[in-house]
């Protein structure tokens, strides 16, 4: 199961996994908030009856997730079967085609409906919650118009591994969602190319290779840096900035402004205000 949800997580990530006694009470997070030594994982682990994993992956099991940034690399809806007694949950798992995998939840009565995504969304580890329910509301809705009660679509710990849990319908389905976020007003929101930023902030623009038009947009940083710092301009980051290609962290840009934010940071890193413009 992780390596068909975490199927697009690139090289250097690991799925954030967990383990549980029969009863599904918890005895392993990894990632988890406390540093978690390989020894003590492996112990936890081996105690486990039940295992899972979240919707997120990190690049260390060991370092607590709060002092991480990870990818989400999937969501999902449970589907209790006590809150929709009188619907064929299964029947309905069945005909969900958007979905990339259902799979019945650990007592065989409920499903689990998973979305994986075609390209992971880097986020910091306190927006993480809300860009994964952003993501999934859209499917949740579709689901509950049917009449259909979803217990659950936030991040958390599905447990698919040592229960009553079978695959009942798997697709080449992926999910490309338009999220983009304004980390600053935690806005979800998306970006507009209504409107045509000042000629100083177009030039910049042009130079990282990016549309010239106002929002916020998430993208790869890593080639916007390289360009500042050829250019002779002071990037505020302790980080590489490398991710192989895949967006970590996004540009704010207004009529006259533009602002550079990283994920790895989680502040702005640089920015620029046409003051010729403003005058």
């Amino acid at each position: 199961m992780l390596l068909k949800l975490f199927r697009n997580m690139p090289k250097g990530y690991l799925p954030q996994i967990g383990g549980a006694l029969k009863n599904k009470q918890a005895i392993l997070w990894a990632p988890g908030n406390k540093t978690l030594s390989s020894e003590n994982m492996s112990q936890r682990l081996n105690k486990s009856v039940i295992t899972g994993a979240t919707q997120l992956a990190f690049q260390s099991w060991e370092i607590p997730q709060q002092e991480q940034t990870p990818l989400i690399c999937w969501v999902g809806l449970d589907i209790d079967y006590d809150d929709n007694t009188d619907i064929d949950l299964i029947a309905l798992g069945k005909t969900l085609k958007q979905a990339s995998i259902v799979r019945t939840s650990c007592s065989g009565k409920g499903i689990h409906v998973y979305f994986v995504l075609k390209e992971p969304i880097p986020t910091p580890y306190n927006q993480a919650n809300k860009i994964v329910k952003a993501i999934s509301e859209p499917y949740r809705e579709q689901i509950e118009a049917q009449g259909v009660h979803v217990c659950k679509s936030d991040k958390r710990m599905f447990w698919f591994n040592g229960g009553l849990n079978e695959t009942i319908l798997e697709t080449k389905s992926f999910i490309n969602p338009s999220i983009m976020l304004n980390l600053k007003s935690e806005i979800i929101g998306q970006g507009t190319q209504t409107s045509k930023p000042s000629e100083d902030i177009c030039c910049w623009l042009r130079r990282f290779n990016c549309v010239e038009a106002q929002g916020h947009f998430p993208c790869y940083i890593g080639d916007i840096v390289n360009v500042l710092r050829l250019y002779g301009e002071k990037v505020n980051t302790i980080s590489p900035c490398r991710g192989n290609g895949i967006k970590n962290g996004y540009l704010n840009v207004s009529e006259y402004t533009i602002d550079i934010f990283s994920f790895a940071d989680d502040h702005i890193i640089w920015s620029f205000s046409d003051l010729r413009g403003l005058l």
